[in-house]
């Protein structure tokens, strides 16, 4: 089943148990984003993640992120 966001354009899969991981990883990225007052997350498999604040890109430690 798959589910649609038109106003946002997105396509939401319901996570399997393998993705639910990954799914905990980007939650908590997006609620030091919301939690830090930045205004978008940068994810780059082979870079660490980065938020922007106020303008300047800062990076989310030095694990880098895999494609997984």
């Amino acid at each position: 089943m798959l589910l649609l966001n038109s106003s946002l354009g997105l396509v939401i899969q319901p996570a399997g148990r393998a993705d639910n991981k990954a799914m905990a990883k980007i939650h908590e990225l997006f609620k030091i984003l919301v939690d830090q007052g930045g205004s978008d997350l940068h994810l780059t498999a082979g870079s660490p993640p980065f938020l922007r604040l106020h303008g300047e890109m800062i990076p989310l430690g030095d694990k880098k992120l895999t494609s997984e």
